[in-house]
């Protein structure tokens, strides 16, 4: 996916052989490529470590004004330690040398250019947050990277937290090159000294300058045979040339194989210490010019040692085990520049953590809750000698049970003679649902029954219903007692797919639709087709709404499964294997989707298709209009708009609206104007952070995010749609 219409901002790539430098355009698209030589110690040996790090700032600046960013905001990834949670670099090796000096980086920008919006993030995090995003590591709860160049260092991402932990006072995460080690070759102890000016560090033998380190070494030591790894510079001392090395190791040349086994051995004892103790480590990523350049003859004696070494009661039963989680990063060198301007993007609306200059900041608090909870899928919920619903409920403990008053017609004797079976006393809460009685006296009659109830802070209340009373309950679960736990029990298909397996609950206030809630999960989801069986035919096609709508986006079998399927799914109402199947696709497919963004820290969702000219839609006509059709009328539009950019041809649009109709939803709506389309897209544009955000499809199951529609383009695809009026399917 891509994302169109972001503000460009400059991106820096600073390490210790080269500095690179562009302008980040739409989020992913880089422009201006520079490369120059690093201004290092290495290279300007007689400059002192503070004129170093003046030039560095020069030379940001200037390559800022060059690329247009002034007024800006520029993000500089930097091969350094440094606090991530200020910017300021503890320490450069590679860069100023053994008489390397703190610097406060960010504060000698500012003063420099103080109209650019600086930010300094470290590059290894910055390579990380790149391949974070990308959808191959889309399910992985905790993602590590590590980086073999000029340095060598590693950053662990936490999905859940939605974060790249550090320590909270220093700021700083997977220093490990600079850790010391026992470096043998064939028995002999060599040691080394490291750019930081330490002896004997990961660093001094196994980064790049490492290699080169223990290649001249050995060559001294031992001209006759390792001689051959420098090259003859004709009147000068030989010198190292990384790219001839890496052609020797590649052709066989058996000293250069065995040195790139000596040197990855200490690197594979570091990587088997990082899955023994942090076992949630799903893929690491190995990196850096180093790992790229070197290929396959540096990631093959790596797994190798690890293998060798082994993992406690885990390689000896799954002895691919490493294999399968280190991966070889062979993507280009532009990882960092991309990562650290996603990084910047996320860092920019995060204003409270910006620094002030006129205030002292005593610490900057963080921390982050866990959240886990289980989506489960059941069948016969109500037999008594199912477990499933007291277990989740606490019975007997348990103490309120808030019912859809459609549910409570069809099931109500039922749902009491459960409890009763189970030896609870629950009390029940009726509620007539629908999305006009959305609101906070709702919510607060809930609360009104919980008080009556006398219900404990931990006794989680169970929540029956469609996704409006789902919404309702939540949002009482959210206030009372500033958090009681609750669990979920939907009975519309629309609930089961899409309502109650997120964390959000809310209300409608001031006509405006969800305008007040919260990000609050449940314990527990518990789902039961059987509930559906009552469901009337048009909340069967209201929830299919929302499964075309994640097809759509993501899975073009899943539209292939609803066009060949859908009318006969809504005549038995989701009751067969093949209901079963599609639903649970649906289900795992919105899964994928919430869990690596559940505070929707990203705006750009693919979920949000189908919601960006329907909440207004939906609130015009709250009287004839279900949640799912108004998405529909909404997925529909965003498709047209798409076909006329050129985005998807006439069969996929089509297609679309094809099978919107044969799903018997509507297309449009008599009060679908213009007019109130473009206000409802006004107020999407400040639900997503003042950018419109719009998921449109590119083909069957693919899709990006715009940022550009214009009020021409929605009165064009008014039109449009309106001549399709023939078409509906009523419901």
């Amino acid at each position: 996916m891509s994302v169109v219409g972001s503000p460009p901002i400059c991106v820096f790539d600073i390490g210790g052989t080269w500095f690179r430098s562009a302008l980040l355009l739409d989020g992913n698209t880089l422009q201006d490529i520079r490369r120059t030589p690093a201004i290092s110690f290495h290279n300007n040996p007689g400059l002192p470590v503070r004129a170093l790090q003046a030039s560095l700032v020069d030379y940001l600046a200037s390559e800022t004004r060059r690329l247009g960013g002034a007024g800006g905001c520029a993000a500089v990834s930097m091969g350094a330690a440094l606090n991530a949670h200020t910017g300021f670099v503890l320490n450069s090796g590679p860069l100023w040398g053994p008489n390397c000096l703190p610097f406060d980086l960010p504060a000698a920008l500012a003063e420099a250019d103080s109209e650019v919006q600086w930010i300094v993030v470290n590059d290894v995090t910055a390579a990380l947050a790149y391949h974070v995003a990308q959808p191959c590591y889309a399910k992985a709860s905790r993602l590590s990277l590590v980086t073999v160049s000029t340095g060598i260092a590693l950053r662990t991402y936490d999905r859940r937290l939605e974060a790249y932990p550090v320590d909270r006072v220093h700021g700083i995460q997977g220093e490990i090159g600079h850790i010391p080690i026992a470096f043998t070759f064939r028995g002999e102890a060599i040691h080394l000294p490291c750019d930081c000016g330490g002896q004997d560090h990961l660093n001094a033998f196994c980064s790049g300058r490492g290699l080169e380190a223990l290649v001249r070494h050995l060559a001294a030591a031992m001209p006759g045979e390792a001689g051959h790894l420098l090259e003859d510079a004709r009147g000068s001392p030989p010198v190292f040339d990384a790219g001839r090395f890496a052609r020797l190791a590649t052709a066989g040349d058996p000293l250069a194989l065995e040195l790139l086994s000596a040197i990855t051995l200490p690197l594979a004892e570091m990587i088997l210490r990082l899955f023994a103790l942090d076992p949630e480590v799903e893929h690491l990523i190995l990196s850096g010019g180093v790992a790229r350049g070197l290929g396959q003859a540096h990631y093959r004696p790596l797994v190798a040692h690890l293998e060798r070494l082994g993992l406690y009661q885990v390689t000896t039963s799954d002895p691919t085990f490493f294999r399968k989680r280190i991966v070889l990063d062979e993507t280009s060198d532009d990882s960092a520049l991309l990562g650290c301007g996603r990084l910047a993007t996320s860092r920019l609306r995060q204003t409270a953590l910006r620094p002030l200059r006129s205030c002292q900041t005593l610490r900057v608090l963080s921390t982050a809750k866990a959240v886990a909870y289980a989506v489960h899928e059941t069948t016969a919920a109500l037999d008594p000698l199912n477990d499933a619903l007291a277990t989740l409920a606490d019975a007997p403990a348990c103490g309120v049970v808030v019912i859809d008053s459609q549910v409570e017609q069809h099931f109500g004797e039922r749902i009491r003679a459960y409890f009763a079976a189970r030896g609870a006393a629950p009390s029940f809460l009726v509620l007539h649902c629908a999305e006009q009685t959305k609101t906070l006296q709702r919510a607060e009659q809930v609360v009104r029954c919980l008080d009556a109830a006398k219900t404990r802070r931990r006794t989680p209340i169970i929540a029956m219903g469609g996704g409006v009373l789902l919404d309702i309950v939540g949002m009482a679960a959210s206030q009372y007692r500033r958090g009681t736990p609750y669990v979920r029990v939907p009975t519309t298909l629309l609930a089961m797919v899409d309502a109650a397996i997120g964390v959000k609950v809310g209300v409608n206030f001031d006509g405006r639709k969800s305008r007040l809630g919260y990000y609050y999960p449940p314990t527990a989801v518990l789902i039961d087709r059987a509930f559906l069986t009552v469901l009337p035919e048009r909340h069967i096609r209201n929830g299919l709404a929302e499964v075309l709508k994640i097809a759509l986006m993501l899975d073009a079998e899943l539209v292939a499964m609803l066009e060949l399927h859908g009318r006969e799914l809504i005549a038995e109402r989701f009751q067969s294997s093949a209901g079963a199947q599609l639903m649970r696709r649906a289900t795992v497919l919105m899964l994928d989707q919430l869990e690596p963004n559940l505070w929707e820290a990203n705006l750009d969702r693919v979920v949000d298709f189908g919601h960006s000219f329907s909440p207004v839609v939906e609130m015009a006509a709250a009287e004839e209009l279900l949640h799912g059709e108004a998405v529909a009328i909404d997925m529909v539009l965003s498709s047209t708009i798409a076909w006329q950019r050129g985005m998807i041809g006439r069969m996929v649009w089509d297609r679309i609206v094809s099978l919107v109709a044969a799903l018997g939803l509507p297309l449009t709506h008599p009060c679908c104007g213009p007019g109130l389309l473009w206000r409802g897209l006004q107020e999407t544009v400040l639900h997503r952070d003042g950018r419109q955000r719009l998921p449109m499809p590119t083909a069957i199951g693919q899709s990006v995010f715009c940022n550009d529609v214009t009020f021409a383009e929605v009165e064009d695809a008014c039109r449009r749609v309106q001549a399709l009026q023939g078409r509906h399917v009523n419901s």
